[in-house]
């Protein structure tokens, strides 16, 4: 699916995939991760995701849905003001 993950930490995504499901086993995502990931519609974390780091996913125009999983301790500013909890 195309991620760079380096001790835990998703820090860059090249896939192209609609629907991308963020694999088991990931703590963080780093800042500006999804950076124009234009494909990307939904997004899957899994339970072990604890942070996400400042602009993860900066120009991603087409995503629609992002689940916050309740393991989620930190979202770094700034985020988008149509984030639900």
């Amino acid at each position: 699916m195309g991620f760079e993950i380096v001790s835990g930490v998703l820090k860059k995504y090249t896939g192209e995939e609609k629907d991308v499901v963020i694999p088991d086993g990931v703590r963080e995502i780093g800042d500006y991760a999804f950076y124009g990931a234009h494909s990307m519609e939904t997004v899957s974390f899994p339970d072990t995701l604890k942070a996400i780091g400042m602009n993860a996913f900066y120009d991603c125009a087409l995503l629609k849905e992002a689940i916050l999983p309740e393991s989620l301790e930190y979202l770094a500013p700034p985020y988008s003001p149509d984030v639900r909890a």
